[in-house]
């Protein structure tokens, strides 16, 4: 992800900061949302050469995801997928690492 930073003029007149960010991803999305939070103008753009039908699965929220949602005032995520109990860490051969 990049950003470039210049100013605009909003609707009141009154010269906001504006950023330009380079990747429609998760943490693109999750930047743009702040900076608009803070009074930024944002564009964000993706690249893709296919259609983005699909794209996502296996997104996990962990823990600090959560709580970096809760602090940036994103309600409860939880509507958006399942919930998981426990995770397992395997190896490239399939073996239980813990």
């Amino acid at each position: 992800m990049s950003c470039n930073v210049t100013t605009r003029h909003s609707r009141s007149g009154r010269s906001a900061p504006h950023a330009i960010v380079i990747g429609g991803s998760i943490s693109g999305l999750f930047a743009a949302l702040l900076l608009m939070r803070h009074g930024w103008s944002v564009d964000v753009y993706e690249r893709t050469a296919g259609a983005l039908a699909g794209r996502g699965a296996g997104i996990v929220a962990q823990p600090e995801l959560r709580e970096a949602l809760a602090a940036a005032g994103i309600g409860d995520i939880g509507a958006v997928g399942v919930q998981v109990e426990t995770r397992i860490l395997l190896d490239a051969d399939g073996r239980e690492l813990m």
